[in-house]
C-alpha cells in the first residue's frame, strides 16, 4: 500500500499578476501550490487572487502601505501563495510582519510542512534582507514542521560578503 502523497509546488516571479494572468492560470492547472512574487497588488486588490482559479485558496501580502490615502511603500513587490483546496484541506496561514513574505503550514497524512514565498533584495537593502531572513527563521522555529520549502526571489549572492 502506498502511503505517500505528492504535492507539486511551483514558484513564479510574475511581475504583476494581472499582466501574467494567463501564465498563472496555466500553472494552476498543473500545480497544487503556487508561490508568486512581485504580484504588484494594492491591499484592496488582493481579493483578485480568488478569481484566478476556483479550485485554489490564497493568501497574499501587498508591499504598498495605503492607510493615509497616499501610495507609500514598495509599489513593486508583493507575494502570494495559492493552494488547491480539495487536495490540501489542512492549511494554516502563518502570521508574519514582513511585506516580503507569505507562509502557510500544510498537514498531509499527519506530516506537516511549511511553504514560504519570499521576495527580497540583498544588494539594495541589507538590513531589510537580514530582517526578512530572521522572520523566516522565526516562523520555521515556531511552527514545529518536519520540512520547509522556501521559494521565491532572494536576489542573494552566496559567497559575497555583505559587510
Amino acid at each position: 500500500m502506498n502511503n505517500t502523497q505528492t504535492v507539486k509546488v511551483v514558484s513564479f516571479h510574475c511581475k504583476k499578476v494581472i499582466r501574467s494572468l494567463d501564465c498563472v492560470r496555466r500553472i494552476c492547472r498543473t500545480a497544487d501550490v503556487v508561490a508568486l512574487q512581485e504580484t504588484w497588488l494594492l491591499p484592496h486588490d488582493i481579493s483578485f487572487l480568488g478569481s484566478l482559479d476556483d479550485d485554489f485558496a490564497y493568501t497574499s501580502v501587498s508591499a504598498v502601505d495605503t492607510p493615509a490615502g497616499l501610495l507609500r511603500g514598495r509599489l513593486y513587490g508583493g507575494v502570494a501563495l495559492l493552494w488547491r483546496k480539495n487536495l490540501l484541506t489542512s492549511v494554516s496561514v502563518i502570521a508574519r510582519s514582513s511585506v516580503r513574505l507569505a507562509a502557510i503550514k500544510i498537514v498531509v497524512k499527519e506530516k506537516s510542512f511549511l511553504i514560504v514565498s519570499v521576495s527580497t533584495n540583498s544588494s539594495e537593502n541589507i538590513p531589510e534582507f537580514t530582517e526578512c531572513l530572521s522572520e523566516v527563521s522565526t516562523i520555521i522555529e515556531s511552527t514545529g514542521v518536519e520540512s520547509v520549502y522556501i521559494l521565491g526571489e532572494f536576489n542573494a549572492h552566496p559567497g559575497v560578503c555583505l559587510l
